[in-house]
């Protein structure tokens, strides 16, 4: 945690210092320039101005006095780098609203919230439930012209379209079979009703037993599953498979910050019975490999803390999370533990307390006389997830928001959160564009969102995926944060992991200097 902690702070100085230097005090001595022959309305910005010089000077000069001891450093952090960062905050702000408009360069808040909220123009309502030219919402025919028409039905409704008459040109009646993501909910995941289908009886059977005593899959059991796995997987495309961990990045929250990694790998082996010195291969998914990997661990919690000869870390499924397929790739989510057995994941602390509370719980019953049956407790948590939505460009034109996930500057605009339309306000379209492609992800990786609000000024997106156990739980919730950090592209739009200003926290233990503050998923 203190590595973490002081590497988020350092980002986030450094970062702010950047801002400053590059764009901030630029704009201020371009500003004092046009009042150069009219002294009277020069105002008190030269020294406002002249306070944001001391205070990045200052700042620059507190973190060049960082000691080195790792809790000293901490300390050091939060009681003197911190304090000086808000100081310098509040003058910034300050300087926003005396800056002529169109000077200050960086987007503000007013577009970061507010431009989501116009209309794009990409989506025109027609007669009839269809709409013309809004890519990515629904399915689409798309007739002689060249024009995508959307058409909107109930799910596996099915439509006669009418003749369409184009000079002296008229089409055939068109049988047209409309899908949505209710109908290809839980087509991606290998849940328990897919291993059913695939697996033999007796073997499905034993599998479900060692998940509820915790005793590990028969060595040919596991060849099985991993062959009807392979076939299923290769049925939707799939071509390679990659174990997915959740690994403690900590640190800022920059775009990633929050997301699962795993290490990719394609689905074939050498054909080891061949008798040739240079083995042929084959595709194929190895049980070992499915059940079990070996990585490398080094670089976390933090980035080269271990030496060479401990950096192995392996990668073991977790059982009760079923695998599932993302862009041709089957994901198996994991466990992530060093050689030593040391947790170096968000996943593992998790299974351990579940395996704590199934132990002492059946305990509990049983001292208690109470469900004398039950051979398993499972834990149950309402996780959601909650993102904002801003506009690419304003994001990649803020190198807070790009480096640190969160704005270090900005002052609050005039319309803030003072009105009741701040909950459950209308969606804009950007954004409903982007809810549509997620929550069809989410569907057919079998982890669906029960239900999503807007918390409309500050374009606040929850989402809560609902699935049974906690550790599963897990799973959907960082599928549901990858999602919007991996499919933006089409809607225009970027997302951050963050908490709106009038939930900022300034407690010693924290990062934040202001809006917005990062939180974990």
């Amino acid at each position: 945690m203190y590595e973490n902690y002081n590497t988020t702070l350092a980002i986030e100085a450094k970062t702010m210092i950047h801002m400053m230097e590059t764009g901030i005090l630029p704009a201020c001595a371009k500003d004092l320039q046009k009042y150069t022959n009219c002294k009277a309305l020069v105002g008190d910005r030269e020294q406002v101005y002249g306070s944001i010089m001391a205070g990045t000077q200052k700042l620059k000069e507190v973190l060049s006095k960082v000691p080195h001891s790792i809790q000293e450093e901490a300390t050091y952090y939060c009681d003197v780098v911190k304090p000086q960062m808000v100081a310098l905050r509040e003058v910034v702000d300050t300087t926003e609203g005396l800056l002529e408009s169109g000077l200050y360069p960086y987007p503000t808040y007013e577009p970061l919230v507010r431009e989501h909220c116009l209309p794009d123009g990409s989506c025109v309502p027609l007669l009839g439930g269809v709409r013309v030219g809004a890519p990515g919402r629904h399915n689409s025919c798309e007739n002689a012209t060249g024009l995508a028409v959307q058409i909107l039905s109930a799910p596996g409704a099915s439509y006669l379209c009418a003749p369409l008459t184009m000079g002296n040109c008229q089409s055939e009646p068109v049988q047209v079979v409309v899908e949505d993501c209710l109908d290809r909910s839980s087509t991606a995941v290998w849940d328990d009703a897919t291993a059913a289908k695939w697996l033999p009886k007796d073997v499905h059977q034993r599998f479900k037993e060692c998940l509820m005593t915790g005793e590990p899959t028969r060595e040919s059991d596991r060849a099985v599953i991993a062959e009807a796995m392979f076939k299923w997987a290769r049925g939707l495309g799939a071509t390679d498979f990659a174990h997915w961990f959740f690994p403690m990045r900590g640190g800022g929250g920059a775009v990633g910050g929050c997301v699962g990694a795993f290490k990719m790998d394609t689905m074939i082996d050498l054909e080891w019975s061949s008798p040739e010195a240079n083995k042929p291969f084959k595709a194929t998914l190895p049980a070992d490999r499915l059940f079990q990997g070996e990585t490398d661990g080094s670089s976390f919690p933090n980035g080269g803390l271990r030496v060479t000869h401990s950096a192995a870390a392996f990668t073991t499924w977790d059982r009760s999370s079923p695998p599932m397929i993302v862009d041709k790739v089957l994901r198996i989510p994991c466990s992530f533990v060093t050689h030593t057995g040391k947790c170096i994941d968000d996943k593992t602390p998790l299974l351990r307390s579940s395996d704590a509370v199934h132990r002492e719980g059946l305990r509990l019953l049983t001292a208690m006389g109470m469900a004398k049956g039950a051979k398993a407790i499972h834990s149950f948590l309402g996780w959601e997830q909650e993102f904002f939505v801003v506009h690419a460009a304003h994001f990649k034109a803020r190198p807070d928001l790009v480096n640190c996930g969160r704005t270090l500057i900005g002052a609050l605009p005039t319309r803030n959160q003072q009105m009741d339309l701040n909950y459950f306000g209308p969606v804009p379209d950007r954004v409903e564009r982007l809810m549509v492609i997620l929550k069809e992800e989410m569907l057919k990786m079998g982890s669906p969102w029960r239900c999503a609000t807007m918390r409309w000024p500050w374009l606040s997106t929850r989402c809560v995926p609902s699935t049974p156990c906690a550790t599963r739980q897990l799973t959907a919730t960082r599928s549901s944060w990858r999602s919007p950090t991996g499919r933006r592209a089409g809607s225009g739009c970027r997302c951050s992991s963050t908490r709106s200003p009038s939930q900022a926290s300034m407690a010693a233990a924290s990062t934040p200097t202001g809006p917005w503050a990062r939180t974990q998923a």
